[in-house]
C-alpha cells in the first residue's frame, strides 16, 4: 500500500524482565516502554534511552470485544467502575508517590514527576478525537 511502512518484526517480551533478557543478545535490538519505569534501568546502565516520543493516546487504555460488551454489560461496568474508583483514590492519596517509589524501584523525584504528568479518566468520558489518532495511527504500524 502506498504511503504505508513495512511492519518491523516485533518481539513480544512481556516485562521488563523480559526487555532485560532480550536485550542482552546481539544485534539491533530497540525496546519502548513508558520512561519512568524504565528510568532505573537506565540510571544503572542496564538500558540506554535514545529518543523520547509522547504518544497522542492515553497510556492506559482497556478494551473489549464487541461480543464482551453484549454478553456482559454488568460485569464490564462493574470493572470500569472498580478502576476509575481506585484510580481517584490513587490521585487523592498524598503518599501515592512513595507508593510508586516501592512499586517501581523509583527515585521519588521521578515518582513525583510521573504522578504529575499523569491525567487519569475516572469520569468514564472518552476523548473520541485522541482515540481516533492513536487507532489511525496503530493501523499504520507507526507515530509521529
Amino acid at each position: 500500500m502506498a504511503g504505508r511502512r513495512r511492519r518491523p518484526n516485533l518481539v513480544v517480551v512481556n516485562d521488563l524482565k523480559g526487555a532485560e533478557e532480550r536485550l542482552k543478545g546481539s544485534g539491533p535490538i530497540a525496546f519502548l516502554w513508558e520512561k519512568y519505569t524504565t528510568k532505573h534501568l537506565v540510571d544503572a546502565g542496564t538500558f540506554r534511552r535514545v529518543d523520547e516520543h509522547c504518544s497522542p493516546w492515553p497510556s492506559f487504555v482497556i478494551v473489549a470485544t464487541e461480543a464482551m460488551l453484549a454478553e456482559c454489560p454488568k460485569e464490564v461496568q462493574r470493572l470500569l467502575k472498580a478502576i476509575r474508583d481506585q484510580a481517584a483514590g490513587l490521585m487523592e492519596k498524598k503518599t501515592a508517590p512513595e507508593t510508586i517509589v516501592q512499586r517501581y524501584k523509583m527515585k521519588l523525584e521521578d515518582a513525583q514527576a510521573w504522578f504529575a504528568g499523569v491525567k487519569w479518566n475516572t469520569d468514564g468520558k472518552v476523548d473520541a478525537d485522541g482515540l481516533a489518532r492513536g487507532g489511525n495511527l496503530a493501523q499504520c504500524g507507526h507515530a509521529h
